[in-house]
């Protein structure tokens, strides 16, 4: 009889080894299968990302240079205020247009101080400073209206962004009665 009391003694042994050490390491055995899965699946995500970078990146290298100069003076780096000034002169000069003024404010940054606090909703410090920012702009210029218009249509076509914003017209100056004094103002952009 004691045979079969020790059998049984044996299996519900078995039993509780199985019940306490067995299911927890089938349980995190269950888990860690399906972490696999999941780690597989973001690295599939990877490799398809890391594709369509190198497809990028061979794209953006068989842009020629001069294209990516081009680029470069859309969105100038630094506001490049008297390059700008120099440029509206000599397509002022191109037209047969006198540049009277040209005002170029201080770009348009928001200015945070350390240990400032911000107002809740504003962007990331770090994200201005990466940020395109605005000059605001004023040209005043004499000019016959042909003059004028070709002016307007070089800026237009020039390489760098120029938003025109405002026109006014006014009469002829005192010295010329065939030349209107103009007044223009935009806004340029840099990084």
């Amino acid at each position: 009889m004691t045979k079969p009391v020790i059998l049984i003694i044996f299996i519900l042994g078995a039993a509780l080894a199985t019940f306490f050490y067995l299911v927890p390491e089938w349980r995190d055995f269950q888990a860690l299968r399906q972490e696999n899965t999941q780690l597989s699946r973001i690295s599939e995500e990877l490799d398809k990302l890391l594709q369509i970078r190198d497809s990028l990146s061979s794209s953006m290298a068989s842009i020629p240079p001069d294209d990516l100069e081009r680029v470069d003076k859309l969105i100038p780096n630094g506001p490049q205020g008297p390059e700008y000034i120099a440029f509206l002169e000599y397509i002022g000069k191109a037209r047969g247009v006198l540049l009277k003024t040209v005002s170029l404010n201080p770009p348009l940054a928001p200015v945070v101080t350390a240990g400032q606090p911000l107002p809740e909703g504003s962007p990331d410090p770090a994200l201005l400073a990466s940020a395109v920012k605005e000059i605001p702009l004023a040209v005043t210029l004499a000019s016959t209206y042909e003059g004028f218009k070709n002016f307007l249509s070089d800026l237009e076509k020039s390489v760098r962004f120029t938003d025109v914003q405002d026109i006014n017209f006014g009469g002829a100056s005192g010295e010329s009665k065939d030349a209107p004094t103009f007044t223009i103002r935009a806004r340029t952009y840099f990084q």
